[in-house]
């Protein structure tokens, strides 16, 4: 998922970035429409001044009631702003607008002018002598950057004009016309015509990114300045704030990435030699970066459809999502069937009557479809998109990923609107992707306490192998992305060094390089969703890391420690009994911490570490060892 999800719940949700449409997660992308926050009345303005001048308690009203009734106005007028912005979502990315009921519109200025003020108040609060509960939501109101209307106007439009350069993109060739991001992608899992997939892929590229430089260049501007104003040195600093990994942010990224390097080379040395095999060595050298366009994605972070490239399917395989059916109403039901076996409990029946296929079928917003989930702040009402022309298995995952937000929106719905929404925008990603992990134990080991094996059956290595192909491309993508990004935002690179910069940077972490050299003057980021809408990607890599973290909590809370089985074995009827651990950490919302909340699922650290993943991968690494041994393969790029 990836998500375009709820107004996205987002940590930066600090409201800021909810409200300034670059939120950080990928639910609460902000449109700035809806009835302006009531004002106070002077007279009640001005004693909210004065009391954040004198916190000196009384019998009668300690300090923290009267920032217990700031919050409750606080949290009024934030929900009534979510749900505009939900419902605008919504509009944007299905083009339906029967479902819209707030008419009235909110600018980006007016939000930003309303949550400078708000801010001044909590900051002023904070101060004072609060219960844990008010601290954690002052946190949470004063966090992020902080825009003028100027800021807020200007970013708003740039960002728009990245969305719609991102959505209208249509390429043609021939009697072909393919729209948008679905149709490429398509296009790229399944083709292997390389003549065509380098055509596409560099359109593409060519398409968006000329146009899209000098505004993101505008974008890194105005950003910045709203990042200073809120206390950080700049923009890359208020998105990892958002992650809550402590001041060395960058520093866990950077090690999160080393503790896996060793299995990704392993898994690049095999898939190269599969492609070289495929293509030939003209187009792909043993010791050179895997061509982009040949990994079976846009953009080389999932590498999936390779599969039956590396590892030959020589009998139907068993997998509990992959034949979902192609309306959105009945992938929403199969996908719902997975969570309910786990013990989940059964959502409101407007998910499924709400369910949106996007792309084709039932309509959709232009540019295709992306698959989204939002929480639209109204009792019952979850929505998601769906996107079945991805492929069955591909489809079915992201459908339960989509589904993992929606159970997460359900959890903490009795919470407050300013904690609704998990601790960071990454745990928010893992929940889906911890119960598809559930789909892939051997069927005969469904059960508790199940006995270990000691030998790789073909069903689990082609489970362990496709897992592989699609998390850990996807985790190198994400350091290579986003570790750009905070360079830009540092001003380490200048816009004319962007491309190649980042080039450099995607051939370091990822081993993959474009198909025909680069123009200086491009700008090949544009060619990613994220970019265009201005939403941070990095908290993919540590969802990615995280829910291997969880999984393996929640079989230890089932089957004890040491686990008894390979956690890749761990059975769906383990993990069942340690479902209520998982929903009690989701009902807290944002009112706990990641720490917090990393430290309850996992009863071993609060901390990130990929050790758990490489233990589920154990026995692919084992395969991917012999396979490079056999073949002489070369490890590296």
């Amino acid at each position: 998922m990836e998500t375009l999800k709820r107004p996205q719940s987002p940590c930066l949700l600090v409201v800021v970035v909810v409200i300034v449409c670059i939120s950080a997660h990928p639910f609460h992308r902000s449109r700035y429409h809806a009835r302006p926050p009531r004002r106070q009345p002077a007279a009640q303005t001005a004693s909210l001044s004065d009391h954040c001048t004198s916190p000196r308690s009384t019998a009668a009203s300690p300090p923290h009631g009267r920032v217990a009734r700031w919050l409750a106005s606080y949290n009024r007028e934030l929900l009534h702003v979510r749900q505009t912005q939900a419902a605008q979502s919504w509009e944007v990315l299905t083009g339906s607008t029967d479902t819209f009921p707030y008419p009235h519109r909110l600018s980006a200025a007016a939000v930003a002018e309303w949550q400078e003020r708000r801010v001044q108040e909590a900051r002023c609060f904070s101060k004072w002598n609060v219960t844990a509960e008010q601290r954690r939501m002052l946190h949470l109101i004063t966090r992020g950057p902080r825009y003028t209307r100027k800021q807020a106007r200007s970013l708003r439009s740039l960002v728009g004009e990245m969305r719609r350069q991102y959505s209208n993109a249509t390429l043609t060739r021939g009697g072909v016309t393919l729209h948008g991001e679905g149709d490429v992608t398509h296009l790229m899992r399944t083709c292997r015509d390389p003549g065509v997939l380098a055509w596409a892929w560099q359109a593409w590229h060519d398409t968006l990114g000329p146009s899209a430089r000098p505004l993101f260049t505008r974008a890194v501007s105005v950003m910045n300045s709203a990042a200073r104003r809120g206390g950080y040195s700049d923009m890359g600093d208020a998105w990892r704030g958002e992650l809550e990994l402590g001041c060395e942010a960058r520093a866990a990224v950077a090690r999160l990435y080393i503790q896996v390097a060793p299995l990704y080379r392993l898994l690049h040395a095999v898939a190269r030699d599969a492609l070289q095999r495929q293509y030939g060595t003209h187009l792909v050298q043993h010791n050179k970066p895997l061509p982009v366009h040949l990994s079976g994605d846009l953009w080389g972070q999932d590498w999936s459809s390779l599969l039956d490239l590396l590892l030959p399917r020589t009998a139907p395989t068993q997998h509990a999502v992959s034949a979902l059916p192609r309306t959105a109403a009945a992938m929403v039901k199969a996908a719902q069937r997975v969570f309910q076996d786990l013990g989940f409990p059964k959502l409101p029946y407007q998910v499924v009557t709400h369910a949106w296929l996007g792309g084709s079928g039932e309509g959709g917003g232009p540019g295709g479809c992306h698959p989204s989930a939002l929480d639209m702040f109204t009792p019952g009402d979850y929505r998601v998109v769906v996107c079945p022309g991805r492929g069955g298995s591909s489809a079915g995952r992201e459908t339960v990923h989509e589904l993992g937000h929606v159970h997460y929106f359900h959890a903490y719905r009795h919470q407050l609107p300013l904690l609704r929404d998990a601790p960071n925008a990454a745990l928010h990603e893992t929940i889906g992707d911890v119960v598809h992990l559930t789909t892939l134990a051997p069927p005969c080991l469904r059960r508790a306490h199940a006995l270990p094996t000691h030998h790789l059956t073909g069903d689990a290595l082609r489970n362990l192998l496709q897992e592989a192909l699609t998390k850990l491309p996807r985790l190198a993508f994400a350091a290579a992305l986003d570790t750009w990004r905070w360079d830009a935002f540092q001003g380490k690179v200048s816009p004319e060094e962007y491309n190649e910069s980042f080039w450099r940077r995607r051939a370091s972490y990822q081993g993959v390089a474009p198909p025909a050299p680069r123009p200086a003057l491009g700008f090949d980021p544009a060619g990613k969703y994220h970019v265009a809408e201005n939403i941070p990607y990095v908290r993919y890599l540590v969802a990615v890391v995280a829910q291997y973290q969880v999984h393996r909590g929640l079989c230890e809370a089932a089957l004890g420690r040491p686990l008894p089985i390979p956690p890749h074995e761990c059975p769906a009827a383990a993990i069942r009994t340690a479902v209520p651990l998982l929903r009690e950490v989701m009902a807290a919302g944002a009112s706990i911490t990641w720490r917090e909340a990393m430290g309850t699922l996992t009863r071993k650290t609060k901390d990130l570490d990929a050790t758990p993943l490489l233990q589920y991968f154990a026995p692919l690494t084992r395969w991917l060892e012999h396979r490079v041994r056999q073949g002489n393969l070369t490890l590296g790029w």
